[in-house]
């Protein structure tokens, strides 16, 4: 399975909080971002991702 189709599972699950922060302070879409899954990121961003 592609990871942008588990990003889009997941960003389907009742009650995901899209802006939880990790314990270094990365949120979601900072993660996709460092790690240059743009168009995770993108799925993110339109989901109301925020940095």
């Amino acid at each position: 399975m592609a990871i942008r189709n588990v990003v889009r599972l997941l960003l389907a699950a009742p009650g995901i909080d899209i802006n939880k922060a990790s314990s270094l302070g990365f949120t979601p879409l900072n993660w996709a971002e460092i790690k240059g899954h743009t168009e995770c990121a993108r799925l993110i961003r339109e989901a109301g991702g925020r940095r």
